[in-house]
C-alpha cells in the first residue's frame, strides 16, 4: 500500500529501507590523507624529534659560542697580565737604571773635606790627611772618600729608595717561584 498523496516513484527514507528489503546501506568515509591515528603520532613524535635535534643543535652551537666568548675573554685576560708584567718589569728597570745613573753621577761629585781622616789604603800605620777648614782638601770625589776614608759626607749620600725596593723585589720573585713549585 501505497499513500495517496505521494506519487510512485517517491518513498520516505524508512520505507524505502523496508521495501529494499531490509539492506542498509555501508557509509564509508573517505579518509584523508595522515588522518589516520598511527600515522599523525608518528609525524607528532618526527616533528618532536626534529624539534630535539634543532634544539640540541641550537643549544651545541650556544655552548660553541659561549666556549669562543670564554676563550677570547680569557685570551685577554691573560694578554692584560702579561702586558702588566712587562710594565711593571720595564718600570722596575728604568727605576734601577735612573737609580744608578744618579748613583754614578753622586760618586764622581767633588766634595771638600775639612777634617783629619786616616787613608786605610796606606799600609799600616796608616796615614792620616792633614785637611782642616784652614786648608781642605777639595779635589777628592765621593768615592774616593768613601774608597779611601770610609766615609760618606752629606753630600755624597745616596737620596733613593733602592736597598728597600731591591729587597721588595727579591721578596716577590720568591714568593712568585714558591707559588708556581706549589702549583
Amino acid at each position: 500500500m501505497k499513500p495517496e498523496c505521494c506519487e510512485s516513484d517517491e518513498m520516505t527514507p524508512a520505507l524505502s529501507d523496508v521495501e529494499q528489503g531490509g539492506q542498509q546501506k555501508k557509509v564509508s568515509f573517505t579518509k584523508l590523507p595522515g588522518y589516520d591515528t598511527r600515522e599523525q603520532k608518528r609525524q607528532q613524535l618526527a616533528e618532536q624529534v626534529q624539534k630535539k635535534k634543532e634544539r640540541l643543535e641550537q643549544k651545541k652551537k650556544d655552548d660553541e659560542n659561549f666556549n669562543k666568548k670564554m676563550n677570547c675573554f680569557g685570551g685577554s685576560c691573560l694578554v692584560c697580565m702579561i702586558l702588566t708584567i712587562i710594565i711593571c718589569i720595564i718600570c722596575i728597570v728604568d727605576y734601577y737604571l735612573d737609580t744608578f745613573t744618579d748613583r754614578d753621577h753622586i760618586d764622581n761629585q767633588l766634595t771638600v773635606v775639612s777634617e783629619k781622616w786616616i787613608d786605610y789604603t796606606t799600609p799600616k800605620p796608616h796615614v792620616q790627611v792633614n785637611c782642616t777648614n784652614t786648608n781642605p782638601c777639595k779635589d777628592w770625589t765621593c768615592s774616593y772618600v768613601l774608597e779611601h776614608f770610609h766615609k760618606t759626607p752629606n753630600e755624597c749620600e745616596y737620596d733613593d729608595y733602592l736597598v728597600p725596593i731591591g729587597i721588595t723585589n727579591i721578596f716577590l720573585v720568591i714568593c712568585c717561584i714558591c707559588q708556581f713549585l706549589n702549583n
